[in-house]
């Protein structure tokens, strides 16, 4: 089999619809492992985020299953074949990492901003937020609830409701089932453990008017978010550990 190389600024979508071709092909027969993304990552001639995009959007379809600890696999188990249509850039939103890129450059300077502006009242709500998360029972329940509420306070206290409504969007795709699928695969209690620490850390930098802090403290987090998705340890689609 011939894998076709792509551009690298190219969407994820290309490498799900190769891949779904190649499926639907024959050429991966039902229950078969596909190849380790570091090994897709090589024949497509990007990046193994890229990969782990399209093997959630293939996840997504039905096209393939994740086996925890073991890879990706063809489905199996279908009563029929599952008809792929070409995935095309209406059809589902941004991957994780080029979304988690976006919010580094926009979030950071809204930060930035706001340890300038913020009222004593904007940043006792975006305490709130913060004290609302440490006292959640359920770690993985707020990251889509109150983590979108810090956020978007902070983003309020810029007195920018341009910048409010960027953050906005960008949180809605956030709850987009690609995105979803990624968090379920990560290890949850340690990113709540770590996203707390990251958002007190932003908050200590509003508090203390330190603009360039809280720039730091923001795109830190938020490296610190992508990199929880990077981590093939961490991800169970990553298909590079043998099967058990």
């Amino acid at each position: 089999m011939a894998f076709q190389a792509i551009e690298p600024q190219r969407m994820y979508q290309q490498i799900a619809n190769q891949v779904a071709g190649l499926i639907q092909e024959g050429q991966f027969k039902p229950g078969e492992r596909l190849p380790p993304e570091r090994d897709l990552a090589k024949e497509f001639g990007v990046s193994r985020n890229v990969v782990r995009e399209a093997m959630v959007a293939l996840e997504l379809s039905g096209l393939i299953e994740v086996r925890i600890g073991a890879g990706t696999f063809v489905q199996s188990n279908r009563e029929r074949p599952v008809r792929f249509a070409p995935l095309r850039q209406d059809d589902i939103g941004p991957g994780p990492f080029e979304l988690l890129s976006a919010r580094r450059v926009v979030e950071g300077e809204i930060a930035f901003i706001a340890a300038r502006t913020a009222t004593d009242e904007q940043l006792a709500n975006i305490r709130e937020a913060l004290i609302r998360m440490e006292r959640d029972p359920i770690p993985y329940r707020i990251s889509r609830n109150w983590d979108r509420i810090f956020h978007g306070r902070i983003a309020a206290a810029t007195n920018n409701t341009v910048l409010v409504s960027i953050v906005d969007t960008m949180w809605k795709a956030m709850l987009d089932p690609m995105f979803e699928i990624f968090s379920e695969h990560s290890r949850l209690p340690e990113y709540h453990r770590m996203t707390l620490d990251d958002h007190r850390a932003i908050l200590a930098a509003l508090d203390q008017r330190d603009s360039a802090g809280a720039r730091r403290a923001m795109d830190d987090h938020l490296m610190h978010v992508e990199g929880v998705l990077s981590q093939a340890d961490e991800l169970a689609i990553a298909g590079d550990r043998k099967p058990a």
